[in-house]
């Protein structure tokens, strides 16, 4: 299944967890944070020694939490559209781990996170990941297989199924 990291401010993930985390999801990584209220996506990235580089540069430009995602593609193609993090809205971007008991044609190009996306997130009013109602919604439509991390532009966070 894939890695999906959620790094506060405060937290630290070393190059050898990074490096663990890519060679045992190797179908891309990516990641996300922010800097001056704007979201900043660094994704497809197929080389391990770029995506330790990348996540240091942006552990220095963050602002705060980052989101942090290798991933083993189990639907889809393995490029860049199907890496994480992907984005809901120009003011919100998850990453996911698990994989969703949703609809996906067998000659898909794109994953069932790419789906559910496009599909169930992007519809939902701004700032629903603060609501809770909807992200209880949430995290019981993808069952308890799955877990969602999602990141506004305002450096807040929330996940979908912590448990999982």
């Amino acid at each position: 299944m894939c890695i999906a990291i959620l790094k506060t401010k405060d937290g630290n993930i070393t190059d050898e967890q990074l490096l663990n985390c890519f060679d045992n999801n190797p179908d891309g990584a990516g990641l996300a944070y922010t800097k001056d209220n704007k979201i900043i996506v660094v994704k497809g990235i197929f080389e391990a020694t770029q995506f330790v580089e990348e996540y240091h540069k942006a552990v220095a430009e963050a602002d705060g939490a980052m989101l942090v995602h290798c991933r083993i593609g189990t639907s889809g193609f393995k490029d860049y559209t199907n890496c994480h993090p992907h984005v809901v809205s120009d003011e919100c971007v998850m990453i996911h781990n698990g994989i969703l008991s949703i609809d996906v044609p067998k000659d898909s190009k794109v994953s069932d996170t790419v789906l559910y996306v496009e599909q169930y997130l992007k519809p939902l009013p701004k700032d629903f990941m603060l609501n809770d109602g909807i992200m209880s919604l949430i995290t019981d439509h993808i069952g308890t297989g799955n877990k969602f991390v999602f990141l506004n532009n305002r450096g807040d966070f929330s996940i979908a199924n912590e448990k999982a």
